[in-house]
């Protein structure tokens, strides 16, 4: 995979994803790698290795509970602390300590009310803080939803010294470089179907 990137020239791979499926209805269920949570995370731990040896950025996905494709970017996750961390969370943090992804990509998702893309306690407190994970969180496409409150969870700050960009006219994601004094803006014109990045200063 990592091979193939680099004939590519693609310099991030979006994969490998691990998320738990649950039934065999799922049209991307061949994606992920199993329904057991220690043989998703270690197999992807190996995944990413491989494709990071070859210079290529591995972005685990979709972080999490994204484990239906029905209604996948409105479903609400009414989910226990016990379930999350021990079926859901595990993959991605064995993942992460035997891998060390360069990147993660966030999930449509709500999770007990809250979308992913927004949640302190995921992005932050458990990615950042608990696990002490310092690559690039970017959203899943087009799942920003509250773009301040997105951008400052995936910075890890309760502050939002950021203007709103005009989103009249143009779609926007946005991608935490941790630790680069900077939030990257990727656009999307509806008209132009052109993107362009910018970065603001957070």
């Amino acid at each position: 995979m990592g091979n193939e990137a680099v004939a590519k020239g693609v310099h991030v791979v979006l994969g490998p994803t691990i998320n738990i499926q649950r039934g065999p209805l799922g049209g991307r269920g061949f994606e992920s790698i199993s329904e057991d949570p220690v043989l998703s995370g270690l197999a992807a731990a190996s995944l990413i290795e491989g494709i990071q040896a070859n210079g290529v950025i591995a972005c685990l996905k979709h972080f999490v509970c994204n484990d239906q494709e029905h209604e996948r970017n409105r479903v609400d996750v009414r989910i226990t602390q016990r379930a999350l961390r021990e079926i859901y969370l595990l993959p991605f943090m064995l993942a992460i300590k035997g891998g060390k992804p360069g990147a993660m990509m966030s999930s449509y998702n709500k999770i007990n009310g809250l979308h992913v893309s927004e949640s302190k306690e995921l992005l932050t407190d458990v990615l950042r803080t608990e696990w002490g994970w310092t690559g690039l969180i970017m959203s899943d496409w087009w799942v920003s939803h509250e773009l301040l409150d997105s951008c400052a969870n995936l910075l890890g700050s309760a502050r939002t010294p950021l203007q709103q960009p005009s989103t009249r006219g143009w779609i926007w994601r946005c991608l935490d470089l941790h630790g680069s004094g900077g939030t990257r803006w990727a656009m999307l014109s509806p008209q132009t179907k052109s993107e362009s990045m910018s970065s603001m200063n957070a």
